[in-house]
């Protein structure tokens, strides 16, 4: 009986985070309109890279909802729906329209995109990094990472 409560915390904690995660992809997507007055993304642009960036951020949130559904896949799950939010990070970051916080969230995430994606890959199948050069290219990633988003922050316009 405990063991159920137990489980039940984490797949509300993801159903939880898989709909924020799909709610700002929402957000990302509908934001990216080929009529603003200086498109500032790819999506932004051309309806056919609108439609891959959408495919790809939302196939990283459906990878992450299946992941999770397996108990030694959960870290993966994680790790996909954490890509997913940093992917749709530089459409929001692109809206000029867009509530301060909400391009200041995209601005923030974008960089993690690569190093994301790099841990997920370098992650599976069993969700754990494997090899010392697997740890070491992904803290590099992240650090990288952390160094260009502490940057733009503090001296971007």
């Amino acid at each position: 009986m405990a063991n159920a409560r137990f489980a039940a915390g984490p797949r509300l904690f993801m159903l939880a985070a898989a709909a924020l995660a799909l709610a700002w992809a929402i957000t990302a997507i509908v934001t990216a309109t080929p009529d603003a007055p200086a498109p500032t993304t790819y999506a932004a642009v051309d309806p056919v890279a609108r439609a891959a960036d959408a495919a790809a951020g939302l196939g990283l949130i459906l990878a992450a909802g299946l992941a999770f559904m397996q108990p030694r896949s959960r870290r993966l799950g994680v790790l996909a729906l954490l890509a997913a939010l940093a992917w749709f990070g530089a459409d929001l970051e692109g809206w000029d329209d867009g509530p301060p916080l909400l391009r200041s969230l995209g601005a923030a995430a974008r960089p993690f995109t690569l190093p994301l994606v790099l841990h997920l890959a370098l992650a599976l199948p069993g969700g754990r990094l494997r090899s010392v050069a697997a740890r070491t290219a992904v803290v590099a990633a992240y650090g990288i990472a952390a160094v260009v988003t502490l940057g733009r922050a503090l001296f971007r316009e």
